[in-house]
């Protein structure tokens, strides 16, 4: 048996995609059992769409509750649309004209479906009407379940660790991993090579990968949902962005109690860099597991989203270059009163006021031991620390953010001269100072795309106690 199938796997197809075909390039098939080790991808074969289009969810009748009165929309569909953005949506058709229906209540069979507002009315031979539905929050958060199944969108992760597929196709896109009770499985859709291809062509929206969650014995929704909160932070953190989950299929005993149709913000796929890449290792790393347990505190959990979301708006280029720059010196900020002054107390909230900008950078560098190399960085920016800032990384950093913030005249017109590399450089550090912290605290052990290193791929060891 050959010893590490997965590497003898990709080292002897070159980039085929058919089992057969390599079965048919390898002469000997007797070192291999192919049915043993390649698993069977979790998927869910009415959810593999095409790029962008429209999912029906509802077909019939509804009801429009207004405080006007109610009116029932026959021929009408409720659908999953995906352009301009994601959003759940209602049309049909009204027997006379309403001119007063435009926020609604929406009703599937004497079931609250959600609040509508239309949007739209088309008057001719009938009256229809087209609106946009906010779903109803799920009640009862103490039904028990045993069973999650749920679905990607625009996840930017291209490979997982793992052989998947069948005897006809087969493909690595597979990862799983542990929390406490519960089994979680991501599997990529097949064709997911073509289906990033096309995302990157046109843009829009993809489902790109399938998931369940597996619990050894039942627990209420309300845990369930805050697993899949845990779960959702920590890949928004990884791959650099906004993502979102779609049809949330709670289960117990196989039978589908309910179904939430997007969880979190579903983004397109944004041109960033990523902590993730082809040499990772997810499968089976406890980095989800650490986070989850860290973030049951809500201390915590506030901290650490709140830094997710201010790392992902300056590395998406939310604020344009010089914006992403002052967005992260916020995270920086945010980070330095958590564990500085909350967690180890080594200085009080009062105290910290008093603190500079770049005592503060040098702090979180020393503690977590971040040295950055000059060769590291570019031309433009260390000729901008040695001329500007005596040759000091966050001295040079905290004048850049300074000139954008307390602008004069004179600020300005250094700030026009100076190639945007240096914005870019300096919001980098700052950004990698957040990742180094974030993985420490989950205690990650794998390989990383580092933002401000040459080398693309480092290995991360860092661990961080609070």
């Amino acid at each position: 048996m050959v010893e590490n199938f997965e590497i003898f796997i990709m080292k002897h197809t070159k980039g085929l995609n058919s089992l057969n075909m390599f079965c048919q390039s390898y002469k000997n098939m007797d070192e291999l059992n192919i049915n043993d080790k390649i698993k069977s991808p979790f998927d869910r074969k009415n959810l593999n769409i095409n790029l962008n289009s429209d999912i029906e969810i509802y077909k019939g009748a509804i009801e429009l509750k207004t405080e006007f009165g109610s009116y029932i929309l026959s021929d009408a569909k409720i659908l999953i649309e995906w352009l301009p953005k994601p959003r759940i949506t209602f049309q049909g058709t009204l027997d006379e004209f309403q001119h007063n229906i435009i926020e609604c209540t929406i009703y599937v069979n004497n079931t609250k479906f959600g609040q509508g507002v239309v949007d739209r009315f088309k008057i001719g031979k009938s009256y229809e009407v087209r609106g946009i539905i906010q779903q109803e929050n799920i009640k009862d958060q103490r039904l028990l379940i045993d069973r999650i199944e749920f679905s990607l969108v625009n996840l930017p992760i291209k490979h997982g660790d793992e052989i998947i597929g069948s005897a006809q196709n087969f493909w690595r896109g597979g990862f799983e991993f542990v929390i406490n009770n519960a089994l979680f499985r991501f599997d990529s859709r097949f064709g997911s090579k073509r289906i990033f291809e096309e995302l990157d062509l046109l843009g829009g929206f993809a489902i790109t990968h399938h998931a369940f969650v597996r619990f050894d014995s039942p627990v209420e929704l309300k845990e369930g949902i805050e697993l899949l909160q845990s779960i959702l932070l920590s890949l928004r953190f990884l791959t650099g962005q906004d993502l979102g989950f779609c049809f949330v299929d709670y289960l117990s005993n196989s039978k589908n109690i309910s179904t939430t149709y997007f969880f979190g913000k579903v983004s397109p796929i944004h041109a960033c860099n990523r902590l993730v890449n082809m040499h990772s290792n997810l499968n089976g790393t406890p980095f989800f597991e650490n986070i989850y347990n860290l973030t049951k505190d809500n201390s915590n959990k506030s901290a650490i989203s709140d830094l997710v979301h201010w790392h992902n708006m300056a590395n998406t280029n939310q604020g344009y270059l010089e914006g992403s720059l002052v967005i992260a010196q916020i995270g920086i900020e945010l980070l330095y009163n958590w564990i500085i002054c909350e967690k180890k107390e080594m200085t009080t909230p009062e105290d910290s006021r008093k603190i500079t900008a770049i005592s503060k950078i040098n702090t979180l560098m020393s503690m977590a031991n971040i040295s950055i190399l000059k060769n590291n960085l570019s031309n433009s920016f260390n000729d901008f620390c040695s001329k500007k800032a005596k040759n000091s990384i966050s001295n040079a950093i905290v004048i850049l953010r300074n000139h954008l913030v307390h602008s004069n005249e004179q600020k300005r017109i250094e700030l026009e001269q100076l190639d945007e590399k240096v914005y870019f450089q300096a919001r980098n550090i700052l950004l990698n100072i957040i990742e180094i912290y974030i993985l420490a605290l989950g205690k990650y052990k794998g390989n990383i795309n580092n933002i401000i290193s040459k080398n693309p791929v480092e290995k991360c060891s860092l661990e961080i106690e609070i």
